[in-house]
């Protein structure tokens, strides 16, 4: 929503990152954690639902459309390619419970 902008009420303006953006940073970002440091596993995998995102690929073009390729280390595609599996073993597990 845009709101009137003039030199009377100049207001505030605040711009929010597209999930899109926000799952192309947390990837190349792919911060694991431990007991005590943050991690991005659980966001990685929340803005994947987000975006319905299914593949590595569809997660490569869109952090490539952001970031350049050569910054996409090994690291983060693993990372990348275990969060997909992760969420892939979900699915399946939910589908069995519903069929049984």
């Amino acid at each position: 929503m845009e709101f009137p902008r003039n030199a009377e009420n100049p207001g505030l303006r605040v711009f929010t990152p597209t999930p899109e953006y926000m799952l192309a940073m947390k990837c190349m970002a792919m911060r694991t954690g431990g007991p005590d440091t943050p991690s991005d596993i659980s966001d990685i995998m929340n803005l994947i639902g987000v975006t319905g995102i299914r593949s590595i690929q569809e997660i490569l073009t869109l952090v490539e459309k952001y970031f350049p390729a050569k910054l996409v280390t090994p690291r983060t595609l693993f990372g990348i390619q275990e969060i997909l599996n992760s969420l892939d073993e979900g699915r399946k597990d939910r589908d069995q419970e519903k069929g049984t």
